[in-house]
């Protein structure tokens, strides 16, 4: 009987050894330190980082951009600061969308109060509506346990997702497989703080790739490539056949569902807060044409426009600006280049110092 004892005391001190050990690395904040700096939570916790350091040095609540890819290759936060005169960070999050911003927003900023405004750049394309890898891998480093849940419940597959379900509570199981490579790595943890060192000024420096992707030829029916040019990189191939596949299917038949819902879940939730909301819609690459005057486009602007019409709910249009019309500012029919970055940048700009010089004069701050 002694030894049953003695056996069930060492199962429930592992268990507590390594309850433990979850709220050291993950509560406790070490993990951050230690993970991966290419991953997932590796981008999250770089660009938290690069936050929190704004704020601390200007002591003022920061310009938050937030959005997928596009946003991070697309805008300058440096630029956008120095011509609005607003201290400025870019959060974007790639492979997400309107539905993970919005749980994303709620972790970070749960009184609704941490930022001057949140621009949104949205492309007017089917988004997930619901969670995914991408989103789960995004969210863990900053959402509690209970609002994974909600998010994991958005799925409506609870049986086939347990997995999930368990990672929202136990995150080393989440991400058993970076602790593993750090265990089986050991010389990881010697380079860790160079590595991090080096991602954090990636983020504050980055400028965007550079191809020329005007070399690069398509069939004009089918929008599959024909000639590569000077493209040599496979992976820049990769991106660029999916990227003209995508357009292609976007002009035959525009697909927006998945976004307005979350957008407005957004919007709704600083419904009464000092911060400003501007959804900015963009063309989805070099070569989308957005048909405004389409009843599905035009629903979804619509409904966008209904979300508030006083200042603090802004909506810019950039689908048929000349700068997304040029394939030089772009690297991969999709994606900015630097070019690019810097052109849609004094744009936003613009377009700020414009509704700024709009405002009441009660209401500039």
């Amino acid at each position: 009987m002694k030894k049953r004892f003695r056996g069930l005391g060492d199962y429930v001190l592992a268990i507590v050894l390594y309850l433990f050990l979850n709220v050291a690395l993950f509560h406790g904040g070490l993990y951050r330190f230690v993970c991966k700096v290419d991953s997932y939570a590796g981008n999250v916790y770089g660009r938290m980082q690069v936050l929190e350091a704004t704020e601390k040095q200007t002591r003022k609540r920061v310009v938050a951009l937030v959005g997928d890819s596009t946003t991070e290759e697309g805008i300058d936060p440096d630029l956008l600061s120095q011509q609005i005169g607003k201290p400025v960070v870019n959060l974007a999050l790639p492979g997400t969308s309107p539905h993970d911003w919005s749980y994303f927003l709620r972790s970070i900023d749960p009184e609704r109060n941490r930022f001057e405004a949140i621009l949104l750049t949205v492309v007017p394309q089917k988004t997930r509506a619901q969670t995914h890898d991408d989103g789960i891998q995004t969210l863990l480093p900053v959402a509690d346990p209970f609002l994974m849940v909600e998010y994991l419940d958005t799925r409506g597959k609870i049986w086939s997702n347990l997995g999930d379900y368990y990672g929202a509570f136990d995150r080393v199981f989440a991400f058993r497989r970076d602790l593993r490579d750090l265990i089986l790595s050991p010389d990881r943890w010697l380079h860790t703080r160079a590595a991090r060192q080096q991602k954090l000024e990636t983020i504050r420096n980055y400028s965007g790739e550079n191809y020329d992707v005007c070399s690069v030829r398509t069939h004009p029916q089918q929008g599959k490539v024909v000639r590569w040019g000077k493209i040599r990189d496979e992976e820049i191939r990769h991106l660029i056949r999916n990227n003209v596949n995508q357009i292609s299917k976007l002009n035959r038949a525009p697909a927006v569902s998945g976004i307005s819902e979350h957008l407005e879940t957004i919007v709704e939730s600083y419904r009464n807060s000092p911060t400003q909301i501007i959804i900015v819609n963009i063309p989805f690459g070099y070569g989308h044409h957005v048909p405004v005057q389409s009843p599905l486009i035009s629903r979804y602007l619509n409904t966008l426009q209904a979300f508030g019409n006083d200042w603090r709910v802004l909506h810019w249009m950039a689908f048929e600006e000349a700068l997304f019309q040029e394939c030089s500012n772009f690297f991969d029919f999709r994606h900015l280049n630097h070019k690019g970055r810097k052109l849609f940048t004094r744009w936003l700009a613009e377009k700020w110092n414009q509704s700024a010089e709009q405002q009441p004069v009660a209401e500039i701050r």
